[in-house]
């Protein structure tokens, strides 16, 4: 049975990574309920939606059952704001992280997370996705990888990588019980792929969250998530 997350579509607030500093402030960052817009009110926290989508995931898997380990896959680290939100939700969660690697910021910030959480719950793979997840889908597929019940698709935003990201993780997922998150469907190479693979029967759209305050629709807007299951 393929568990499938539904939600309200929330008002949210855009963020920007420029905000933020350090990596100590990645734990106050996503605890963060609230924060300021540029001239705008308060709204939900882009963040604080992850965790709440994760955490009624979470909840569901465990209701149904699931006592053992929850495997996250995410591809598009970066500074390692989502990896701590999956982390930080539940202590039998376990994440596994691809990124190109091409700030200088995301290898000690992966170092911060693996010595506060253990290599046994988190783990990262630097390099090209398009040879990294495909790899990492084979060792799933031959049993030598344990299957993803979370993917967080947020690496290279072009129709090629897009499309290869979400794709190759659709062969590294557990077919009992999923939830797949792609992020900035709002942007054009993102999101025709997201699309695409919707009208190509490939994935099912639950739900997206966007800044409805301000913008019509997904498309429209300048920050975006959606969310749903591969079929």
């Amino acid at each position: 049975m393929l568990i499938i997350v539904s939600g309200e579509i929330v008002k949210i607030c855009y963020d920007s990574y420029d905000r933020q500093a350090t990596i100590e402030s990645l734990k106050e960052l996503v605890e963060r309920r609230q924060i300021m817009g540029e001239g705008e009110d308060a709204a939900e926290y882009l963040f604080q939606y992850l965790r709440n989508l994760l955490g009624e995931f979470v909840r569901a898997k465990r209701g149904g059952g699931h006592g053992g380990t929850i495997e996250v896959c995410e591809v598009g680290y970066n500074m390692g704001h989502s990896s701590l939100i999956w982390l930080m939700e539940d202590g039998g969660i376990r994440v596994r992280a691809f990124d190109i690697g091409e700030h200088e910021y995301s290898l000690p910030a992966s170092r911060h997370l693996e010595e506060r959480f253990g290599s046994g719950r988190f783990g990262i793979t630097f390099g090209d996705s398009l040879e990294t997840v495909p790899h990492f889908a084979s060792l799933v597929s031959a049993g030598l990888e344990d299957p993803c019940h979370v993917v967080f698709v947020d690496g290279g935003h072009t129709p090629a990588v897009a499309r290869s990201d979400i794709a190759s993780f659709g062969a590294a997922v557990d077919p009992g019980g999923h939830l797949l998150i792609v992020d900035d469907t709002n942007q054009g190479g993102v999101g025709d792929v997201w699309r695409d693979m919707q009208e190509e029967g490939i994935v099912a759209e639950a739900g997206a969250v966007y800044e409805d305050v301000f913008y019509k629709d997904v498309d429209s807007s300048r920050s975006s998530i959606s969310y749903g299951v591969y079929l």
